[in-house]
């Protein structure tokens, strides 16, 4: 089993990353750590890996000591509990209804969480639409966030990077609207957080998710970073009652899953903008690979030709559909504001192609990818985001998801390229198409 695991090929790293020995090492050294709530010596040490570990995240982020580095138990529960902590702030402060905006492409730990709150009718929501027109396909429109805004908006939630896209959100000006408006922005950076340099002052951000298996560390382990004048201004109160995290989220904290995500924050650091570099090169040599074999172009022209039997581009498409040449249409905007390690293609062949097929196919030569967001694999029906970037039916079924880390190498990228390119042209993933061996 373990030998199996060594030799996948894993490019699913936008769900989950692999945790490397050192982390694991650091993870088993704090198991039998005193509670940080204690006063003898070893819950002396927890609390200084604590605060070394929240002095680290301070300095690479730059905000010194204008945040609260609250740990929770991941991206999820950062959201949720910004949103319920917030709203419900603002309902004792004012009397008044709060009113949230976020969009259609959230996470579902905000869009649920935002969606039950309205239904119990404790709060209004706005959900702001994806833009489906250059530039910046696909991504939230800041004029229609400013639009939204309400004498009783209390939250904007807006994520950083899409986890199924890799679109970037234009995060600066929607944070310079909340702070001319005076509405608090919460930015749910799971995404991009130990990826890329994140700084929150600078992007006008008032609290941010974070979770720290996205990049190499353990699962069970995150942080809700709040400004400080945010908790003051608003007398926040914790969602889950304690002492602990300066009463701001009770329970005694994880301190092996805090020591494992000290460890990988710290190799995180190291040659950063190398390894962006390296991810990037990867995605277009993948791109590029795909390009010279097939037909593929990005979704916003599929959509603008499709329609347009004359145009000389979908003359291209009707001659693919003929022949039996998979087209590979990318989810995403040709312009480069998007996380640089991930993929989100769609392949039509006839309106056939299921991506669940080839998912399978890819996995008997232990290669790991998605077949969309990761929290949508066992739901039947296309996820929310490809939805909301307007992705044509026929496209529905071949969503594939691939996205790289740290880990991976470029021996391992080619062996995928060569592995899809024969399964596309052997026509095993078809519905409705049974295929003899050999052929």
């Amino acid at each position: 089993m373990e030998d199996s695991i060594l030799q996948t090929i894993y490019l699913d790293n936008n769900a989950t990353t692999k945790i490397p020995p050192i982390v694991i090492k650091a993870v088993t050294n704090w198991m039998n750590c005193g509670n940080p709530s204690s006063n003898y010596y070893s819950a002396e040490l927890s609390r200084k890996l604590m605060s070394k570990f929240r002095d680290l995240i301070k300095q690479d982020c730059d905000i010194g000591d204008d945040f609260s580095l609250i740990f929770t138990s991941g991206g999820t529960e950062s959201n949720c509990s910004i949103v319920n902590i917030l709203s419900r702030a603002y309902r004792c402060k004012t009397k008044k209804k709060p009113h949230i905006i976020t969009s259609v492409s959230e996470h579902k730990s905000i869009l649920k969480c935002v969606k039950d709150l309205e239904i119990e009718g404790v709060i209004e929501a706005t959900y702001v639409p994806l833009k489906h027109t250059s530039p910046h396909y696909g991504s939230v429109d800041p004029l229609q966030v400013r639009d939204a805004i309400k004498s009783n908006t209390c939250l904007i939630t807006i994520m950083t990077a899409n986890n199924e896209t890799g679109i970037i959100n234009n995060i600066t000006k929607i944070g310079q609207i909340a702070k001319e408006r005076n509405v608090p922005f919460h930015t749910d950076a799971v995404q991009l957080f130990g990826k890329s340099l994140f700084r929150p002052n600078r992007l006008h951000i008032d609290s941010f998710s974070v979770s720290f298996h996205k990049f190499h560390g353990p699962t069970g382990i995150g942080i809700l970073g709040v400004r400080n004048s945010l908790i003051k201004g608003y007398e926040l109160c914790a969602h889950i009652t304690g002492s602990q995290n300066e009463g701001l989220r009770g329970g005694t904290e994880n301190i092996p899953g805090i020591a494992g995500a000290f460890m990988a924050m710290k190799l995180s650091l190291q040659q950063r903008s190398e390894k962006i570099t390296m991810a990037r090169r990867m995605r277009d040599h993948m791109w590029n690979s795909l390009s010279s074999q097939f037909l593929c172009m990005y979704l916003e022209d599929y959509r603008k030709n499709r329609d347009i039997s004359s145009a000389k581009l979908w003359k291209q498409v009707i001659d693919a559909r003929t022949s039996r040449k998979p087209i590979i249409v990318q989810i995403s905007q040709k312009e480069d504001t998007k996380m640089p390690n991930t993929l989100l293609l769609a392949v039509y062949d006839e309106g056939k192609f299921c991506g669940g097929l080839c998912q399978k196919e890819l996995v008997k030569q232990n290669i790991i990818v998605s077949v969309g967001s990761a929290c949508n694999a066992s739901d039947e029906h296309a996820s929310h985001v490809v939805k909301a970037m307007g992705v044509p039916e026929e496209l529905l079924s071949g969503v594939i998801r691939i996205s790289v880390s740290d880990d991976n190498t470029a021996t391992e990228i080619q062996k995928f390229i060569d592995a899809f390119i024969k399964i596309l042209r052997s026509k095993t993933c078809l519905l409705g198409l049974t295929v003899k061996q050999g052929e």
